[in-house]
């Protein structure tokens, strides 16, 4: 694994991909990836895998909530992530829920980003 990341799963728990100063977590049973602390990293893979994998789990009669609310910065390669998740949902049909924070001005702001590439998106 890169730059420290901690990937856990098993059938019993829920996906948690973790570094030194990040968590990214699925509940699979509210249907919530929660987004929490710095990502400034190089490679999004684990976390990529992880919420695709969360679209594919609640499919195209679901809603999938991204919670950015404690996600206090985030480097162009995980606007781009979030970019590739908003495509990947429009074309699964999956709904998209983002919930932000109005303490990071950035996160509205990314919110109304996602909107043109999937203007279904909720904002929460």
């Amino acid at each position: 694994m890169n730059e420290g990341n901690h990937s856990t799963a098993g059938p019993e728990t829920d996906p948690v991909v973790s570094g030194p100063e990040y968590l990214v977590r699925f509940s699979r049973a509210t249907g919530t990836v929660t987004f929490g602390g710095t990502l400034r990293l190089n490679s999004y893979d684990e976390i990529k895998s992880m919420v695709r994998a969360a679209v594919e789990a609640i499919g195209p009669t679901g809603v999938l909530t991204l919670d950015v609310r404690q996600l206090k910065l985030l480097n162009s390669s995980g606007i781009n992530l979030f970019a590739g998740v908003a495509l990947s949902a429009r074309s699964s049909g999956t709904k998209l829920r983002l919930m932000t924070s109005s303490e990071y001005s950035w996160q509205s702001k990314m919110l109304g980003t996602l909107r043109k590439l999937m203007p279904t998106i909720e904002g929460a």
